[in-house]
Parts: C-alpha cells; structure tokens; sequence
C-alpha cells in the first residue's frame, strides 16, 4: 500500500498555541493582537516601515524650515539678542551664513528621531485602539477609541525618543 507524504506545515501552525484562533479587525485582515505569529510580525513591520519611510521624507523635504524654527525659540533664551526676525529672515541669515548644510543640520538625528518615533507610533497606534475598543465595548472606529489611542501612542513614543530629539536640538542650534 503506498503512503501519502505527510503535510508539510506551515512554521506559524506550528509555534501558535493550541486552539488560538484568529482575531479579525475592522477591515477584516488578522489583527496585530491576533493570528499566526508570522501575520501580526509582518503586519506590524508594514506599518513599521510606512511610518519610518514617511517620516524620513517628510523630515527631509521640511528640515530648512524646522531648523529655522528651532534657532527662533532658541535665540531669545541664549541672551545674544534678536538674530532671527522670522521665517523667511531666518531661512535667508541662515543660507547667507552657512549655505544649504545650515539648511540641514541635525539632519542626521532628526531622521533617526522621527524614524524611530513613527516606527513605535503606528503598530503602538493600531494595538492600542484594538485592546481599548475591546476594553470599552466600543468601534474601533469611535471617536474617543481614536483619541484615547493616539494619546497612548504619542506619549509612549515622545517618552521613548526624546532623547533623540535633544540631540536633534543641540545639533540644530550649535552655530547661534
């Protein structure tokens, strides 16, 4: 009599635990919290690598503009006086003064700042809204779960990167 090869398996059947079922979202994909270890890794590394990539480009198509910004708050607590007199005079001094790299300074923390900060945000995001709409018996798609989650996530990633952004500042302001 010949013998059936045996069923090769998925290594996600294997490593979830007995009778774990899949946990659907709102939009009907296997939730973070939910599914094949494989599922919500991959899931999560998405969301991860959207929030990174966005966040880099936005931080380098908009550095010009948050270094000006930071050397203005910056100016008036250094006691040299008023250098900076807005936006535009500050983009202009510090082009005039420094060529395009002033445009850029800690630009390297800054990427590094914003990658790791929309990295945490999004999955910490998405898991957050889940386990307090489960919690509180609402949508997921109710106004305070969006709320209350945006909350948990911004402040678990401001807490996790904040000293990326102080770096980020120091590195911005060392030439005023």
């Amino acid at each position: 009599r010949a013998r059936a090869a045996p069923r090769r398996r998925h290594v996600a059947e294997l490593s979830a635990p007995m009778g774990a079922r899949k946990v659907a979202s709102a939009s009907g994909e296997p939730s973070a919290l939910g599914g094949a270890p494989s599922g919500w890794l991959n899931e999560w590394l998405a969301k991860a690598t959207a929030g990174t990539g966005a966040g880099v480009v936005s931080t380098l198509v908009c550095s010009p503009l948050d270094v000006a910004k930071t050397r203005m708050q910056v100016q008036s607590s250094i006691g040299r006086g008023t250098k900076y007199t807005g936006v535009a005079n500050a983009l202009a001094t510090i082009y005039r003064d420094e060529g395009v790299r002033g445009w850029y300074r800690g630009l390297g923390p800054a990427v590094c700042s914003v990658g790791v900060f929309w990295a945490c945000y999004f999955p910490c995001y998405d898991a957050a809204k889940e386990q307090i709409a489960r919690a509180s018996g609402l949508s997921e798609a109710a106004a305070q779960v969006h709320i209350a989650a945006a909350a948990a996530s911004g402040l678990l990633t401001d807490v996790l990167t904040n000293p990326l952004w102080v770096v980020r500042t120091r590195l911005a302001t060392q030439w005023l």
